[in-house]
């Protein structure tokens, strides 16, 4: 396996408060992406989102060679539910992408992406392309009756609009709904909603996590791609509709990883 090129940076730029992980040893490659918690507990001092994610590193940094994907995350969302004091209730979860050497699979819980040689998958949830498509909608209105990019940036009226429900949003997590979306959160987790990858030896291989609106097959395309969103549609809700759209302070919409490899 040869490594071709990594990134990590955290949308304040901030190491400590990055939510995303880069795991890399002789036997896996994964990123790991924290969920920002949209509440403010605290995990041994630290947001749901950093806490889970460092969870996850450090169960794969224990976990064996010949492990299953099952095994794996079931792994994973133990230890997550073990940061709870009492009833798992969502608010420290990670998605994951995980490369495995021994099983020559990728293995993804949640909306982090691949590419496997040409092909993209990004295993989008169904949930936020509503949420998405619901803030573009309030901002397209907010336009139409008088408000400029420039009030929208300062206080964005489509995310207080979809708010209630991203706040909700957990309720969803690993249901069985046509909402329903996985997430490693220490409750209840379906191995079923793993998404598995074939990769074959000479294989070339991305993963990222979904910092990244436009991935590509370099880190310097993706990285252009980003910074051309930024710039053009920071409230992200047009070519690339999103959530939420460049939080005034931050680098980027959101933390991102990124990491190439040969198989």
């Amino acid at each position: 396996m040869q490594i071709i090129e990594k990134f990590i940076e955290g949308k304040k730029g901030i190491p400590e408060l990055c939510e995303d992980g880069l795991f890399v040893n002789d036997d896996f490659v994964a990123v790991f992406d924290g969920v920002t918690s949209k509440s403010p507990r605290l995990f041994n001092g630290k947001a749901g989102g950093r806490a889970a994610m460092e969870t996850a590193v450090d169960v794969l940094s224990r976990t064996p060679a010949d492990t299953t994907a099952d095994r794996l995350f079931d792994d994973i969302n133990r230890a997550i539910a073990e940061l709870y004091e009492g009833k798992p209730t969502g608010e420290a979860a990670v998605c994951a992408i995980v490369y495995s050497r021994f099983r020559q699979e990728i293995w993804c819980v949640g909306d982090c992406q691949c590419i496997i040689n040409s092909m993209l998958y990004t295993h989008e949830k169904l949930v936020d392309e509503i949420l998405a498509q619901t803030r573009s909608l309030v901002l397209e209105i907010a336009r139409i009756e008088g408000k400029t990019d420039e009030d929208l940036m300062r206080r964005d009226p489509g995310r207080e609009f979809i708010m209630p429900l991203l706040q909700k949003e957990s309720i969803l997590a690993n249901k069985d709904s046509r909402f329903g979306y996985s997430a490693l959160n220490g409750a209840v987790f379906n191995a079923s909603n793993i998404q598995k990858h074939p990769v074959h030896p000479g294989d070339t291989v991305v993963l990222a996590s979904d910092g990244y609106p436009f991935l590509c097959q370099t880190l310097e395309e993706s990285e252009e791609r980003l910074q051309r969103t930024i710039t053009e549609t920071p409230l992200c809700d047009r070519e690339y509709s999103s959530t939420k759209g460049l939080v005034p302070g931050n680098k980027t919409f959101d933390d991102r990883t990124y990491i190439k490899f040969k198989v």
